[in-house]
């Protein structure tokens, strides 16, 4: 099944992490099967294929910091684009408070958004 890739799709490039769906738009990003996004024209043109690997998925933003899904870890960054923490985990993860949660296995991780630099 292909679906539209929403706005949470996200590329690094040198200074930001813009949203593929509005960085031209008239060009539409399509999610295939496989997970790979194709960059379409209006008329249907092969544009771009990013592969998974490639993008980034924006899920939360939370004082000045942004958090992103790439592949199993999570990238921490602040309002300049900085990458401020790497976390090995993604999957499973929620946010109550000022606390990160997320359950591996039979274990739960906790992380202090207070500890991010």
């Amino acid at each position: 099944m292909m679906a539209f890739a929403g706005s949470k799709i996200c590329v690094k490039t040198d200074k930001s992490y813009p949203c593929l769906a509005l960085r031209d738009l008239s060009q539409h990003c399509i999610l295939m099967d496989n997970n790979d996004v194709w960059v379409l024209t209006n008329n249907m043109d092969l544009v771009q294929k990013i592969k998974k690997e490639d993008y980034y998925i924006h899920y939360l933003d939370e004082n000045d910091y942004s958090f992103f899904a790439h592949g199993n870890k999570t990238i921490v960054v602040n309002a300049e684009n900085e990458i401020m923490a790497t976390l090995d985990i993604f999957e499973n993860l929620y946010k109550r408070g000022s606390k990160l949660f997320a359950v591996l296995k039979k274990s739960v991780i906790v992380v202090s958004l207070n500890d991010i630099p």
